[in-house]
């Protein structure tokens, strides 16, 4: 019965490497998608002042519409906000906008590093595992003794 110890010691190691493996290739995700963002930032930005006033639209008549909508309102302020946060953060939220309110740029809040959720998953799962491995083979050494 030896060797059910040693199978399952075989086993979650193998687990390890396949999350490591995993993660490994999230990352590479991770990577492309922060370049294709990066990409998608520069094009929103170019030619942009800060000001939506200063927006150019395809369509004029849609723009002077958008404008007086806008500015009937009273939130010229607040969407230059938005947009300020939705360039800043890669999304715009009712939350994100209120903690850069109070915090100032929010770099990057809005994006999510995949690999580190699955390392530290592999983390908290292999660790665990090894160590219940390590104490059946142990106890089961001392039983066969």
């Amino acid at each position: 019965i030896w060797w059910l110890t040693e199978s399952l010691a075989d086993i979650v190691n193998v687990l390890l490497g396949v999350g490591m493996c995993a993660g490994g290739l999230i990352s590479e995700v991770d990577r492309l998608q922060r370049i294709q963002a990066s990409r998608e930032a520069s094009q929103l930005v170019e030619g942009y002042t800060g000001h939506l006033r200063d927006a150019e639209a395809s369509v004029q008549a849609d723009k002077e519409l958008i404008m007086a909508e806008i500015e009937s309102s009273g939130l010229q302020k607040d969407v230059d906000d938005a947009v300020e946060v939705l360039l800043d953060c890669g999304m715009s939220t009712s939350t994100l906008r209120a903690a850069a309110s109070r915090a100032g740029k929010l770099v990057n809040a809005g994006f999510v590093n995949w690999s580190m959720l699955v390392m530290a998953w592999v983390a908290c799962v292999w660790c665990p595992a090894a160590s219940l491995a390590a104490v059946a083979r142990d106890q089961l050494h001392h039983r066969v003794l």
